[in-house]
């Protein structure tokens, strides 16, 4: 099996390659929730795999500025940006306000 290549998938060999090695991995509840923008303070209402997906994003970024996960290994760093552009390009609305 080949790596991924991020720089050259096709927007439906990154949705596959999100659906089947991310999603599949996080913990999605059965309830929406109301997430709220910390700088701009909107809110908005996400559905359980919308939250699992944001919950996986902001933890990245917070552990990038903490240190605890070094953005320069390609397995990490490419994970978190498939996952940012899986979102956005699925969920745009809820991406700019909550991402943007």
């Amino acid at each position: 099996m080949k790596p991924f290549d991020y720089y050259r998938c096709t927007i439906e060999e990154l949705f596959s390659y999100v659906e089947k090695n991310i999603i599949t991995q996080l913990e999605i509840y059965e309830e929406d929730e109301y997430i709220t923008n910390k700088y701009s303070g909107a809110k908005i209402k996400l559905k359980p795999v919308q939250v699992a997906l944001y919950d996986f994003i902001i933890g990245y970024q917070i552990g990038f500025s903490l240190g605890y996960i070094i953005f320069y290994e390609d397995q990490m760093r490419m994970n978190y940006s498939l996952a940012k552009d899986y979102f956005r390009l699925k969920w745009s609305d809820e991406y700019l306000i909550l991402l943007d």
